[in-house]
C-alpha cells in the first residue's frame, strides 16, 4: 500500500471514530490541539495525525491504534478493565450505587423519568456506539 492510499484509509477510519464518539471536526481538531482545517486534513488523508492525536485517540477515547493505522481488529480496544477498575472502587460500592438509585427510582417519578429521558437521549445522540457496544458486549 502507498503512502497516499494509507492517508485515506487512516482518515476513512478517523472519520468514523469521530461518528462513534458524537464529535463534531471542530471539537475533534479541539482534542487533538489543531484547527478545524488541520483535522480535516487528516480525515481527507491529505496529513497523518500527530503522535500527541494518536495517543489521545488510544488513551482518551479507548480507539484501537491497530484498527485506525492498520485496519486490524475493532475500533475499541478490548481489556481496558471493569468500570470499577477504571473509577479505582470495588464492584460492589458500584453495584450498591445501582441498587441506591434503582430504589430512588422507585420512590421518586420524576426521577426515574429524569434518569430514562437521559437514557434515551443518550443512546439517540449516540445510536452508532450503542449499537456497537450491545452488539458486542464483551468490548
Amino acid at each position: 500500500m502507498n503512502k497516499n492510499s494509507l492517508l485515506t484509509e487512516i482518515g476513512r477510519r478517523l472519520r468514523s471514530a469521530r461518528a462513534a464518539l458524537n464529535y463534531s471536526r471542530t471539537e475533534m481538531g479541539a482534542q487533538f490541539g489543531i484547527s478545524m482545517t488541520g483535522y480535516t486534513k487528516n480525515e481527507n488523508g491529505a496529513t497523518a495525525p500527530r503522535i500527541g492525536a494518536l495517543y489521545k485517540l488510544g488513551t482518551r477515547f479507548n480507539i484501537s491504534l491497530d484498527w485506525l493505522i492498520c485496519g486490524k481488529g475493532a475500533m475499541i480496544s478490548k481489556g481496558q478493565g471493569t468500570l470499577a477498575e477504571k473509577l479505582g472502587v470495588t464492584e460492589s460500592l458500584i453495584l450498591d450505587d445501582v441498587k441506591d438509585l434503582l430504589r430512588h427510582m422507585e420512590r421518586i417519578p420524576r426521577l426515574r423519568y429524569e434518569i430514562l429521558g437521559q437514557f434515551h437521549k443518550f443512546k439517540e445522540e449516540n445510536i452508532d456506539l450503542v449499537s456497537s457496544a450491545m452488539e458486542n458486549p464483551d468490548k
